[in-house]
């Protein structure tokens, strides 16, 4: 099997989908029959959709990782957040060979 490559938007996006795979994957069944009715149904999903994300906990557990490392890229802080989601400090390689050795 060929190892997928993402790109740095697909990057991102497949990180979100890992750190929120509860939310991901929905399909919508739009029915309206003119496009006012068909805007409106897709409207009220995605205020539901964006609702939900603010309220869940995988939300709060992103914001938690963000406050914690908010120097780092996106990518970066849910990589932590995927490999040790418990962790308060981060260095790299030479830094933690310097301060604790």
């Amino acid at each position: 099997m060929k190892k997928k490559e993402y790109d740095k938007t697909g990057y991102r996006s497949f990180l979100m989908e890992k750190i929120m795979e509860k939310e991901v994957g929905t399909t919508v069944a739009i029915t309206g029959k003119d496009p006012k009715e068909r805007l409106k149904e897709l409207t009220e999903y995605l205020e539901k959709g964006i609702s939900s994300l603010y309220e869940s906990e995988t939300y709060r557990e992103y914001l938690d990782v963000m406050a914690k490392f908010h120097s780092y890229s996106f990518a970066n802080s849910i990589l932590i957040r995927m490999q040790k989601p418990d962790a308060t400090r981060v260095a790299g390689y030479h830094a933690w060979k310097k301060e604790f050795n």
